[in-house]
């Protein structure tokens, strides 16, 4: 393993991390190369041969922190609680974590790019983001919880049954990429992920940790991601004769496995929920919409039912790309506030699906 780094403290804690993960079951390839570039850090590795393991770590390494009470002091992240629980290696490896955190800056860097703690000083972004997302919240926790919940892996089930938040050594190193590969858990409980490069010619490695649009990734993670290729549709009224008004709710929609869209009965309204617009899976919406208006009106026969769908998406990608362009025009403005040209690159790119996602319906 090689690291790229002028801390002190960053070389000492990544030799000690590795060296833990080494010497209780983890597999790192000796060609894995970790930087620091001030707060961030990244890992690479350049394939060769035919073994393409970037890491192994067994879950027992896992460091299982959500009952600890985090906090921030003088830019340095730190925790209250008991860690009884937590054996002699695992205290260890939280305690070369917490180091490596604090040496490159992580609370300073994270409290300058927060979006849940820049967005209420932004009034009308965050207007148009409730509007178009209406369950979205701002999590009510310190800033150094909300840190701590952007690092952990809800993976091991807790005596009542509960998944409980970890810190997964080296594996949090891997940056998110849409088109990555996920952790995979083999049967011996071991986490391992290739190499996998989704930027060639770099060398860097990726996990693929969610598949939220680029307004969750934006929202939920910091930054701008352009390689998303589906959109969570917003929150929207669409009038369509014969079946009256639909209400499309915004939701914080991730999961892309295509599912049939929620419908919801509690209401005189035709609600759906958890639309997705991807231009490859038009076809499977079509049909999954049909089902929903026949749900509503089961004299229709499924073709007909289908033309329906057909206009109903039409509707729904140009009210999407009607908020989309409102966002970026709201962007375009005030841009001394520091949201703004994060969610600007957001609206463009969702803007740009939508044009792909509009001709694969035509």
């Amino acid at each position: 393993m090689h690291i790229y780094s002028d801390n002190l403290i960053v070389l000492q804690s990544l030799k000690a991390i590795a060296k833990l993960v080494s010497d209780n079951g983890g597999t790192i390839n000796p060609e894995l190369t970790i930087h620091q570039h001030n707060a961030s850090l990244s890992i690479s590795c350049e394939l060769s041969g035919d073994d393409d393991l970037l890491l192994n770590v067994p879950q027992a390494l896992f460091v299982p922190v959500s009952n600890l009470d985090w906090y921030a002091e003088n830019g340095n992240l730190l925790y209250k609680g008991c860690i009884d629980g937590l054996d002699a290696v695992q205290r260890e490896l939280l305690m070369h974590m917490l180091n490596l955190y604090n040496a490159v800056g992580k609370m300073d860097s994270f409290a300058e790019t927060s979006t849940y703690q820049l967005l209420p000083n932004d009034s009308d972004l965050n207007s148009w983001i409730h509007a178009a997302r209406p369950d979205f919240r701002i999590p009510t926790h310190n800033l150094a919880r909300l840190f701590i919940e952007t690092r952990l892996s809800y993976c091991m089930k807790g005596d009542a049954g509960r998944m409980i938040g970890c810190l997964m050594p080296l594996l949090d190193l891997l940056n998110h990429h849409p088109n990555a590969l996920k952790f995979n858990c083999d049967e011996n409980m071991h986490w391992r992920t290739p190499i996998r490069h989704c930027k060639p010619p770099s060398l860097e490695c990726f996990a693929r940790y969610h598949s939220y649009d680029s307004l969750s990734i934006a929202l939920g993670h910091n930054y701008f991601e352009n390689a998303t290729c589906h959109i969570a549709s917003l929150d929207c009224s669409l009038d369509q004769p014969d079946i009256g008004n639909i209400h499309v709710r915004g939701t914080d929609m991730h999961l892309r496995a295509f599912n049939p869209p929620t419908i919801q009965r509690d209401s005189e309204e035709f609600v759906l929920q958890d639309i997705v617009l991807e231009s490859e899976k038009i076809p499977v919406l079509k049909t999954f919409l049909a089902l929903a208006i026949r749900s509503r009106a089961p004299s229709l026969v499924q073709a007909c039912a289908e033309q329906y769908s057909v206009q109903i998406i039409k509707k729904l990608i140009e009210s999407n790309r009607e908020r989309y362009l409102a966002l970026q025009s709201l962007c375009d403005n005030d841009k001394n506030f520091p949201l703004r040209k994060l969610f600007r690159a957001v609206a463009t790119h969702q803007l740009k699906l939508l044009t792909e996602i509009d001709s694969a319906a035509s």
